[in-house]
């Protein structure tokens, strides 16, 4: 079912206090993606915890820290993901109890929650949040070399999610074939144009670009999640197009 209706009903019904955001650990190190522009904008209303798994160690405290860039946006480093089912239930009643705890502390009611990270499922889906968001940034199903328990997480958090904000139409396709969803919508990326509107042309690129009728950029990590044959033959088929890749290595 779609409902495109879903913030301002819900919000009007059932105010947040506070915003989780369970994501993939690296939040220091990475470009500002689709996550930041998220707790940016979550931040200016209410609270944004970003719970970071990455502690190693089997204590109950988790490490709290400001985000300076962001107004009332905070890390919290929570145990890291297991990788595997032998350490799951032990590393997600970990995460679950640090959440809770800090929820506890600050005294939030009405807590809600979004997730970018399937690992995290168990304690999304256990962890008493009056609402649950699951951003599906990535068609982890298409991926054929990654963990089956990934896929199996994955349907775990979609299946338990109030909303699934798919970042394209065909995210949101593979979303609905894998799991029944109770709401779904399709939120594509987008960016803060005053962050790069006054930015200077690098000139090595302008350069180049004096040889081709137009230059394609992408800007954003640059790893697997990179589709290279298939830029391959973009180039191949586009000869008079510059493709230019900007990114940290991932």
């Amino acid at each position: 079912m779609k409902n495109t209706d879903f913030f301002s009903n819900k919000l009007n019904q059932d105010a947040p206090d506070a915003i989780y955001f369970l994501v993939i650990s690296g939040w220091r190190n990475e470009m500002q993606g689709n996550r930041w522009h998220w707790a940016k904008r979550w931040g200016q209303q209410i609270p944004a915890i970003i719970v970071e798994p990455e502690t190693k160690g089997d204590e109950f405290d988790a490490h709290v820290e400001n985000v300076e860039e962001l107004e009332n946006v905070r890390i919290l480093s929570t145990r890291m993901i297991a990788f595997n089912k032998d350490n799951l239930a032990e590393y997600s009643a970990l995460q679950y109890a640090q959440i809770l705890a800090d929820c506890d502390e600050h005294g939030y009611k009405n807590p809600w929650a979004w997730l970018t990270n399937p690992f995290l499922s168990l304690p999304y889906s256990m962890l008493p949040f009056k609402k649950k968001i699951m951003h599906f940034s990535e068609d982890w199903f298409r991926w054929e070399d990654q963990l089956n328990m990934l896929w199996k997480q994955s349907r775990v958090a979609l299946t338990n999610s109030d909303l699934v904000i798919s970042v394209s139409s065909g995210c949101e396709e593979s979303a609905i074939e894998q799991a029944s969803i109770s709401t779904s919508m399709v939120i594509t990326n987008g960016c803060d144009t005053s962050d790069y509107a006054n930015a200077s042309v690098d000139q090595s690129i302008k350069e180049k670009g004096k040889h081709f009728l137009k230059i394609a950029v992408f800007g954003g990590n640059i790893g697997k999640c990179i589709d290279y044959s298939l830029l391959q033959k973009l180039a191949i088929k586009f000869p008079n197009v510059l493709f230019v890749i900007v990114g940290p290595q991932h």
